[in-house]
């Protein structure tokens, strides 16, 4: 008997248990590891959480945007690459700030990502894992490169604060779930920046990393102008840059896109197109 090579179909019960299975994790991510309610902290006078809330927002950010909205894309189509890749390098974000500080419950909801995208992608008849988004670059990935090394250092410079903060007795802390914010914090500045730069080396789907890092950029540093003096906080300067670089984000991309969009075929009977250069090659796509 010769193999026929074909891929065992997934039963219909299994593919339904995949989005369903997405849609519990955004009620992990949002719900119960307080994403939305950590978000929305800054917007409501509590005096417990005054010197908290840049720590408050990151954590919000880092579970609401950074892991809940690829979650939500993953409840609508389960094999979307970008979705995975995004929920995956915030997961070694995740596990870089918990071996970092060191805080090993962090290492918890890390797993949790990692399992869920492969349960998720699995159930639907995918991959476990999504395919490695490595490609080629070419020049027109140059600007989109350029704000990605930008904000290399900085990230690190958070990162490493958060770490010294959570060792340092004298900070005061902050704990959801049991877990300390100032890791967490670290986790979001490196993932912030491993986002962005899974929106570097994509083409299709590179809107979701690309907005996703760049609206948490951006709603940090509005809320650190707010907060200047806060825990945590990038200051004014420092929050100003910070949307400054989300916007710059956001514009590179969208002008890589438009700059690598196929030019539209002419109507029957027109004149013919002259020609165009050919694009460089582009990565596998979703």
């Amino acid at each position: 008997m010769h193999s026929t090579g074909r891929v065992p179909q997934r039963s219909p019960y299994a593919r339904a248990a995949a989005p369903a299975l997405a849609a519990l994790g955004v009620l992990v991510w949002l719900i119960g590891l307080m994403g939305i309610i950590d978000l929305t902290v800054p917007l409501v006078p509590l005096e417990d959480f005054y010197n908290a809330y840049l720590i408050e927002t990151s954590w919000g950010l880092l579970y609401t945007v950074l892991l809940g909205v690829p979650t939500v894309v993953l409840a609508f189509r389960p094999q979307h690459d970008a979705a995975a890749q995004q929920i995956l390098v915030t997961a070694v974000a995740l596990a870089l700030g918990a071996a970092a500080a060191p805080e090993l419950g962090h290492l918890v909801p890390a797993a949790l990502a990692v399992g869920l995208v492969a349960a998720v992608r699995a159930l639907h008849g995918s991959p476990a894992l999504p395919p490695s988004p490595q490609r080629k670059l070419t020049r027109r990935d140059a600007p989109v490169a350029v704000v990605v090394l930008a904000g290399l250092l900085p990230a690190i410079a958070i990162a490493s604060q958060a770490v010294n903060a959570f060792r340092d007795p004298t900070v005061s802390s902050d704990v959801t779930q049991n877990l300390d914010h100032w890791p967490a914090h670290a986790a979001f500045a490196l993932a912030t920046l491993l986002v962005a730069a899974l929106a570097m080396l994509r083409t299709r789907g590179a809107w979701l990393p690309a907005s996703s890092a760049a609206l948490s950029a951006g709603w940090f540093g509005a809320t650190s102008i707010a907060f200047p003096d806060h825990n945590g906080s990038l200051g004014t300067t420092g929050g100003w840059l910070a949307i400054a670089w989300g916007v710059a984000l956001m514009v590179t991309v969208l002008a890589r896109r438009t700059a690598t969009a196929p030019v539209p075929t002419p109507l029957a009977g027109g004149a013919a197109p002259q020609s165009e250069p050919q694009p460089e090659p582009g990565p596998a796509q979703d």
